[in-house]
C-alpha cells in the first residue's frame, strides 16, 4: 500500500492564536505504521528545541529489527490533555490503534492512551522499570550502586 498523503494538524491557543501543539506523520512514517503496527514505542524530551516545547515521538521496529519514526509532535506540556489531543491526531491519521504501547513511566501517558486507546496493551519499558527498582532499593538502604572508577 502506498500512501502519498503528508498528514500534519496543529493546535493554538485563544485568543492570542500562538502554536500550542504540533503532529506530523510523512507519507512514509504512515505506510510504515500499517506495516509494523504490532507494538508503538512512545517517548518524550523536554524543552531541547529552540520552542522550548516537549518533542514527543512513535517508533515502532521493522522486520529488520531497526527502529523507525511513526510520527512527532511538539506539545505545550506532559499532561493528559495534551496526550489525547496527540493521540486524537494520531487516530484521525493512521486510522487504527496501535495493539502494544511501550512508554516510560509518566501517568498522563498511561491515563491518555486508556482514554484513547482503551483496546491496546499498555507496558512500561524494562530499562524504565530497572532503574524505578534500583532508585526504590536504594533510597531503603537494599541496594548500591556499583561506584565508576
Amino acid at each position: 500500500m502506498k500512501i502519498k498523503r503528508f498528514y500534519g494538524n496543529y493546535k493554538t491557543s485563544e485568543p492570542n492564536n500562538k502554536l500550542e501543539s504540533i503532529f506530523i506523520a510523512t507519507p512514509a512514517m504512515r505506510a510504515q505504521y500499517q506495516k509494523f503496527k504490532n507494538l508503538l514505542i512512545l517517548d518524550i524530551t523536554f524543552g531541547t528545541n529552540r520552542f522550548k516545547l516537549p518533542l514527543m515521538f512513535g517508533a515502532m521496529v521493522n522486520s529488520m529489527g531497526r527502529t523507525i519514526l511513526a510520527f512527532f509532535a511538539l506539545v505545550s506540556s506532559e499532561t493528559i490533555a495534551d496526550f489525547e489531543w496527540v493521540f486524537s491526531s494520531f487516530n484521525e491519521c493512521f486510522g487504527s490503534p496501535p495493539d502494544n504501547i511501550m512508554t516510560d513511566e509518566c501517568s498522563s501517558f498511561a491515563r491518555a492512551i486508556k482514554n484513547k486507546f482503551p483496546g491496546a496493551e499498555h507496558s512500561i519499558c524494562g530499562w524504565h522499570k530497572q532503574n524505578t527498582i534500583k532508585r526504590n532499593l536504594s533510597s531503603r538502604g537494599c541496594f548500591k550502586q556499583k561506584s565508576r572508577k
